[in-house]
């Protein structure tokens, strides 16, 4: 099945949903040059249409929200056109990758980063925000797909709405680090998106901000990276010289010395072998 507008051709692939009120599909553009997969949403239901038309159509000349490609009436039924993305979820990225914490801060800014560019209506953003719509790819890139399913909602979703989501959110992205509030920052951040204390993206992208560089710049100073008991040992040692007398540092250092050359000499157990550290410092190494 194609679909022709005044200026695009769309080859239907498949159909993801029919209800009485609206039918959710993929296609491919197929104008020109382009060879783009889209999510096309047909609106059957009056209610729907009078949700979004006004809304859609004013969101045309908003050139920064370059994800909706566009909406046109045919038949007696309203379109919505938006680019799709072919990633998987974030929620099933995390579960099956083990992403460090420096990773995870590159996703959240490039989440936040990208609602800001884009700028959509939040009741858009909110259901963006959603599991299935919420994609990210392999250079940790975040993108939204558009199922979108809440029409009847979209009159009273506002930014307090997308907060709340994005709370959860980063809360997916960060629950290790909020549980142990190794960056109060964080915890504040996420209390403040708790609270629908932002006024805009641009404000809750300004805010985290000053969370990510310096928690990056603590992340380059300490690196992630898995270290055993022998460097943990010797790292206590050289912080006890800080307060040692000069000849108890000697005898320490010289008993330091004599366990890990016994440490190396004998083999482990079953029981110590493959241990890791799970922090340095207030940087969590593994989850």
């Amino acid at each position: 099945m194609v679909i022709q507008t005044l200026e695009r051709r769309y080859h239907i692939i498949q159909v993801l949903e029919t209800t009485s009120t609206v039918e959710i599909m993929q296609c491919r553009e197929l104008t020109e040059d382009k060879n783009e997969l889209n999510t096309l949403i047909r609106l059957k239901s009056p209610a729907a249409m009078q949700a979004v038309i006004p809304l859609l159509v004013e969101q045309q000349s908003n050139q920064a929200f370059e994800d909706f490609v566009e909406c046109f009436s045919q038949g007696g039924d309203f379109y919505l056109i938006f680019r799709y993305h072919p990633y998987p979820p974030l929620r099933r990225a995390l579960r099956g990758e083990r992403y460090m914490l420096v990773e995870r801060l590159e996703i959240a800014k490039s989440l936040l980063s990208r609602m800001t560019l884009l700028n959509m209506p939040a009741c858009i953003q909110l259901e963006a925000l959603r599991e299935r719509n919420l994609v990210v790819d392999d250079s940790l890139t975040v993108h939204f797909n558009y199922y979108l399913t809440q029409f009847p909602e979209y009159a009273h979703i506002d930014i307090t709405w997308v907060q709340r989501a994005l709370a959860e959110n980063i809360e997916l992205l960060f629950p290790e680090e909020l549980k142990s509030q190794t960056e109060p920052r964080l915890n504040r951040f996420h209390e403040q998106l708790e609270a629908q204390a932002y006024r805009s993206y641009i404000e809750i992208y300004g805010e985290f901000d000053q969370i990510y560089y310096p928690m990056k710049l603590l992340l380059e100073q300490t690196p992630e990276e898995p270290q055993g008991f022998l460097f943990r040992l010797w790292a206590k040692i050289k912080a006890m010289a800080r307060y040692a007398k000069p000849a108890l540092f000697v005898a320490i250092v010289g008993v330091a010395f004599i366990y890990l050359i016994y440490t190396m000499t004998t083999p482990a157990s079953p029981s110590t072998m493959g241990s890791e550290i799970d922090q340095i410092g207030t940087v969590t190494i593994r989850e």
